[in-house]
């Protein structure tokens, strides 16, 4: 069968035959457009149908073996996500729409190359719920005002579902309850381990462990966007502090997890404990730690590594910090060579990018000129 055939699905008329030679059909009939459709034998619009085929199409899949969605005949759009031999080729169009539309703003150009994808999960959308634009905005679950101040242009939350119960501590948690709102779980088994995390953790024995967990978490930056920054080189000062404030509060979040009380068959709880690799934390952090000079990087505004770290690197630095004896022999060297009578005196500095740069003062006529 043509693919290009599944766009082009004809409407069956099963139904009775209403013609002008039958003068009650139309007021015997309801004029209703779901009774029409159920007397026409169609459980479905015949536009759906037809974006249903669209959908398959720009799957480059068969009808009948469509990874990405498949539309359930009913009274309401239905979509789920089935597994197929060829799920392949629509990951491989999802990391090309990816690349083209250069999802990460901070691509450097790289393509494919400097996109990182760790992990590829499929996602069921027949359990989650499908909320429009309109209906966020009825229900006011997301409200944008304007700053108050005229000078700015940003926007922040106004009164709103999502302001209420934004509690979170990181950009995270912010991201992941938007998600949360705009397409809210249908999974039972989803709603009821959320609903037993929030028994737990509102529990009078862990109110105080979970208050210890907030402010641990306050101290937990955004993680992806600093680990982008040390795989690829371009960490500064920050980032390397953020790395190791990560791993000392997540040891600390670690030891409150195994605090709280009732939190035996609470799912995250028991996520969380086999995720958070405590040893390998404290290892990782201790290295960082023993290795670059916080207070010494602070002052120089940039990275520094301890002493007796790297002995190459302590010759490096111990010639860079005599730079000045070492220009000072540099410029003596050069003025023996140049007549006093043409410059006088000579001046070498240093520059990193450069290198050595040298300033004569040459006399002409009765004026001094640097050169």
């Amino acid at each position: 069968m043509s693919l290009s055939r599944l766009s082009e699905l004809p409407v069956e008329n099963d139904g009775p035959d209403l013609t002008m030679s039958d003068p009650d059909s139309h007021s015997s009939r309801s004029r209703n457009a779901y009774d029409f459709m159920r007397r026409q034998g169609h459980d479905t619009d015949p536009t759906a149908q037809r974006w249903n085929a669209a959908i398959r199409l720009a799957n480059f899949t068969s009808a009948e073996t469509s990874p990405f969605c498949v539309c359930h005949p009913g009274p309401f759009f239905e979509y789920s996500v089935v597994d197929a031999s060829d799920q392949v080729s629509s990951i491989g169009s999802l990391i090309d729409h990816l690349v083209r539309q250069r999802a990460a703003s901070d691509f450097d150009g790289d393509g494919i190359n400097d996109l990182d994808i760790r992990d590829i999960q499929t996602l069921a959308v027949d359990q989650v719920m499908h909320i429009n634009s309109d209906a966020l905005l009825s229900l006011q679950v997301f409200e944008t005002e304007s700053h108050a101040s005229v000078h700015s242009d940003k926007t922040k939350e106004g009164l709103s579902l999502y302001g209420i119960l934004n509690s979170t501590k990181t950009n995270l948690g912010r991201q992941l309850l938007r998600t949360w709102l705009l397409r809210p779980s249908l999974s039972i088994s989803t709603i009821t381990s959320r609903q037993d995390a929030v028994a737990c953790f509102m529990r009078p024995e862990n109110i105080t462990t979970a208050n210890l967990m907030h402010n641990h978490l306050k101290g937990i930056k955004n993680m992806p966007k600093i680990l982008k920054a040390l795989t690829s080189g371009r960490a500064q000062l920050s980032d390397w502090q953020g790395f190791v404030k990560f791993t000392f509060h997540t040891t600390m979040l670690r030891d409150a997890l195994s605090e709280l009380h009732g939190a035996a068959d609470v799912q995250i709880v028991k996520k969380l404990i086999s995720a958070l690799d405590v040893a390998t934390f404290k290892e990782t952090g201790g290295k960082v730690n023993d290795t670059i000079d916080w207070e010494e990087s602070t002052n120089a505004e940039r990275v520094c590594v301890r002493p007796r770290i790297d002995e190459e690197l302590d010759n490096w630095k111990h010639a860079y910090h005599g730079i000045d004896s070492v220009l000072s022999t540099v410029a003596e060297q050069i003025s023996q060579t140049v007549s006093p009578d043409i410059a006088p005196s000579l001046n070498v500095v240093y520059f990193p990018q450069l290198g050595e740069c040298l300033t004569a003062y040459a006399l002409i006529g009765h004026s001094t000129q640097i050169h």
